[in-house]
């Protein structure tokens, strides 16, 4: 049996067939071969597209392309290809985006596209453009975490650099946090703790979930009146809605549902 005579004709046996899924690589088109099998062994359409588990509409197309030449007409053509999500211009930008590293990692690749243009890609979707399309070199996770750990660890180092006035200042941070019940001031004190062991203020804001004006706000308490400018004032806490005769209102009508 031929396996090029076989491929241009419609008219395949159940056996010719066969032979055909026997020399098959390709999954997508291996699935499309099965429904032909299922209706060469005497199925139906429809039972057939079920068997196969492909969609009606898909079947139908089949058909067309299977009369009209066979096996090879069930090939995908060059060019045929699922077009991107993105446009040219998108695509374009993209590019330009990718060009200002070395190695990317999928996950950031994904959320950005997501950010900037709305557009959902699967995890492999954007892996296949990094490859396929960009040539990018793709970093793994693991090596980014590494290189963070690593950068940390050189953070830790320099802390020996540190004058005895800075040392001293960071051990009182640390006494203070020990003994800090108050989960708001905790906080301050922490955001502080990070500042001075290296951290830049937007990532030490961004850590504990506070806006970068507010951690400048704390340093600069800190500053000027070191633990005393952390705590709250008195009366500067949020001012209550009730004024005193509300509270008196709500005090005398409480009395009276009590006794009555």
């Amino acid at each position: 049996m031929n396996l090029e005579d076989l491929q241009s004709r419609s008219d395949l046996s159940l056996n010719e067939i066969d032979f055909l899924i026997t020399h098959e690589r390709d999954v997508k088109i291996l699935i499309k071969l099965y429904y032909f099998r299922f209706k060469a062994m005497g199925f139906t359409s429809v039972e057939s597209y079920k068997l196969a588990k492909i969609p009606k509409s898909t079947a139908y197309y089949m058909e067309d392309l299977w009369n009209e030449g066979g096996y090879s007409a069930l090939l995908p053509k060059k060019g045929q290809g699922r077009k991107s999500k993105l446009n040219d211009v998108q695509m374009k930008e993209l590019e330009e985006i990718l060009d200002t590293k070395d190695k990317w990692i999928i996950s950031d690749v994904e959320n950005l596209i997501k950010e900037k243009w709305d557009v959902k890609y699967s995890y492999f979707g954007v892996r296949k453009l990094l490859i396929n399309v960009f040539d990018v070199e793709i970093e793994n996770l693991h090596d980014k975490k590494l290189k963070e750990r690593s950068k940390i660890k050189n953070q830790i180092e320099s802390f020996k650099d540190l004058s005895n006035k800075e040392k001293e200042e960071l051990q009182d941070i640390v006494n203070l946090i020990k003994d800090e019940k108050r989960v708001d001031v905790l906080k301050r004190l922490i955001f502080l703790l990070l500042k001075k062991i290296g951290l830049s203020t937007a990532n030490s804001s961004y850590f504990l979930g506070v806006t970068i004006a507010t951690g400048n706000n704390w340093l600069r308490k800190w500053n000027k009146n070191q633990y005393s400018g952390l705590l709250h004032k008195p009366g500067q806490g949020r001012k209550s809605d009730l004024t005193l005769e509300h509270v008196d209102s709500i005090k005398k009508n409480s009395k009276k549902e009590m006794i009555g």
